[in-house]
C-alpha cells in the first residue's frame, strides 16, 4: 500500500465521520438529551391525560439499558448515578404498569 492509497482511505474516513471525536461525543449528549425529554414529555401526559403506562417502560428502557451498559464499561460516579436513577424508575414503571393491567391499582 502506498501513501496515496493510505491518504485516500484516510480521507474517505473523515468525509463520513467515523473517527471523529466530536461526532460521537455530539452523539452521546444528543441521547442523553433526547432521553430526559422523552422522561419529561412522558409524565407532562401522565399529568394532562389518562396516557397508559406502558409508553413509561418502553421510553425509560432505552436510557436504562446506555446508562446501565456505559456504568459497566466506564465506571464512573456519574454513569453509576445514571443507571441506577434511571434503572429505579425503570423498575417503578414496570410495577405501575403491572398493577394497573391487572387491576389491582
Amino acid at each position: 500500500m502506498d501513501k496515496k492509497d493510505i491518504l485516500f482511505k484516510s480521507r474517505m474516513e473523515n468525509n463520513f465521520g467515523t473517527n471523529d471525536e466530536n461526532s460521537k461525543d455530539i452523539y452521546i449528549k444528543s441521547f442523553r438529551c433526547a432521553s430526559v425529554v422523552v422522561s419529561i414529555l412522558c409524565l407532562v401526559f401522565l399529568i394532562i391525560t389518562d396516557f397508559d403506562r406502558s409508553y413509561f417502560v418502553i421510553a425509560f428502557s432505552i436510557p436504562t439499558a446506555s446508562y446501565i451498559y456505559r456504568a459497566i464499561k466506564l465506571k464512573t460516579k456519574s454513569e453509576i448515578i445514571n443507571a441506577v436513577t434511571y434503572g429505579l424508575s425503570f423498575i417503578v414503571w414496570v410495577v405501575l404498569f403491572i398493577l394497573k393491567r391487572f387491576n389491582i391499582w
